[in-house]
C-alpha cells in the first residue's frame, strides 16, 4: 500500500509494464465491439459500436502516429547501437556496459558479444555506485585488449561521478564516435599496452587539507592534454556522515593572486550530492577552469566547501587540529596544449 500510495504522487510508467495484460485488453474490447455489432434487432447497440470502433480506430492512429513521428516517444536504440558496434569493433575490443542491469537487451540484440556489466547487477539499484572498487574488474575485463566500446544506459545512476570514463582516460585515448542512438551513450577508447587501473585515489600532486573532519582533499591532476577546456581533477575521502550538500567553491588566480574566474557547484557532479557519500569512501571529482579569453600561463586554485547555510565555508584543520583558514591553495597548474 505504502508503495502505491509513492506511485500516486510520482507515478512511474513504461508502455512495456503493459506487455502481460494488453492481449487480454484487447479482446475484451473486441468482444464487446463485436457483441454490440451482432445486436441485429437493436439498432442503438450497433450504433454504440460503430462509435466505438471508430474511437477505437482514431487512439489507434494517434498512438502509430506517436510512435513513428513524435521523438517523444522515442525508444533506446538497442538494436541499431549493438549492429553498429558488431561492425566496428575488433575482435580484441572489449564491450563495458554501464549499468550492468542492461544486460538482457545487450544480450539479445548482440548474443555473440560478451560485455562486463558495471555494476554486475540484475535491477537497477540506486544504491550500487561504481567507486575506485571497480578498477579490479575494469582490470580483468580489460587484459589483453587494445580497446573499450563503452555502452551507456542509465549510466547517471549507477556511474554519477564518471569512474569508468575516468579509468579509460587514464588507460588510453578515447576515439570519435561518428553515430548517436536514442536514449543510448556509445563511446570508444584506445587502450594503451599495459595500462592499470587503480583500486585507491592516485593524485599526481597529494595537496591536501582536512575541511574540519568533513571532507579531506588528497591530491589533485593536471588537466589532460587539450588545453582551456580540460577539467581540473580534485581527489576527496569522506571522514564523517554528511548531512548537508556542501558545494565546491574554485577562484582561479594568477601568480601574482589576482583573481581570473571562480566556480562553484558539487563537489563530484550534479548527480551525486555529498548527502549519498558514505564514511570513509573515495571519490574524485572534474571541475572547470573558467580562465579569460587568450590566458596562456600556469594558474593557481583557491579551494573551499560551504553549504547553502553557511556560505562562509568549512575550516581547513592543521596538524594540531587547530582552525588554519578557509581555503587552500593548489598550484602552480599548467595548462597543456
Amino acid at each position: 500500500m505504502a508503495v502505491l500510495l509513492l506511485a500516486s504522487r510520482s507515478p512511474k510508467f513504461n508502455p512495456r509494464y503493459l506487455m502481460l495484460v494488453s492481449p487480454a485488453y484487447l479482446l475484451l474490447l473486441a468482444g464487446g465491439v463485436a457483441a454490440l455489432a451482432s445486436a441485429t434487432r437493436r439498432h442503438a447497440a450497433r450504433l454504440a459500436a460503430s462509435i466505438l470502433l471508430v474511437a477505437l480506430l482514431a487512439a489507434s492512429a494517434a498512438g502509430l502516429r506517436n510512435w513513428f513521428g513524435d521523438p517523444a516517444f522515442t525508444k533506446a536504440q538497442w538494436r541499431e547501437l549493438a549492429a553498429y558496434v558488431a561492425a566496428e569493433r575488433r575482435p580484441d575490443e572489449a564491450v563495458l556496459l554501464v549499468s550492468g542491469h542492461a544486460y538482457p537487451a545487450w544480450r539479445y540484440y548482440a548474443p555473440d558479444i560478451a560485455a562486463v556489466r558495471l555494476p554486475d547487477i540484475a535491477i537497477l539499484d540506486v544504491q550500487a555506485v561504481l567507486g575506485f572498487q571497480s578498477g579490479a574488474t575494469l582490470a580483468e575485463g580489460l587484459a589483453g585488449r587494445s580497446g573499450a566500446w563503452l555502452v551507456q544506459w542509465q549510466a547517471e545512476v549507477v556511474d554519477p561521478v564518471g569512474f569508468v570514463p575516468y579509468f579509460l582516460d587514464r588507460a588510453g585515448q578515447e576515439q570519435p564516435v561518428d553515430r548517436q542512438f536514442w536514449h543510448l551513450g556509445l563511446r570508444r577508447w584506445r587502450l594503451d599496452p599495459g595500462a592499470t587501473f587503480p583500486t585507491e585515489p592516485l593524485p599526481q600532486h597529494a595537496d591536501g587539507a582536512n575541511f574540519d573532519h568533513k571532507l579531506a582533499l588528497l591530491g589533485w591532476d593536471d588537466p589532460r592534454p587539450g588545453g582551456r577546456g580540460a577539467p581540473l581533477t580534485l581527489y576527496w575521502r569522506v571522514l564523517n556522515t554528511l548531512t548537508e550538500d556542501y558545494q565546491l567553491s574554485l577562484i582561479v588566480e594568477d601568480g601574482a593572486g589576482r583573481e581570473l574566474g571562480r566556480w562553484d557547484g558539487r563537489p563530484a557532479g550534479y548527480d551525486y550530492p555529498t548527502t549519498r557519500w558514505q564514511p570513509g569512501q573515495a571519490l574524485f571529482g572534474r571541475t572547470p577552469l573558467p580562465l579569460p579569453a587568450g590566458w596562456d600561463g600556469p594558474v593557481y586554485v583557491a579551494v573551499a566547501v560551504y553549504d547553502r547555510v553557511d556560505p562562509s565555508g568549512l575550516d581547513i584543520r592543521d596538524v594540531a587540529d587547530n582552525p588554519a583558514g578557509k581555503r587552500v591553495r593548489l598550484g602552480p597548474i599548467v595548462l597543456t596544449q
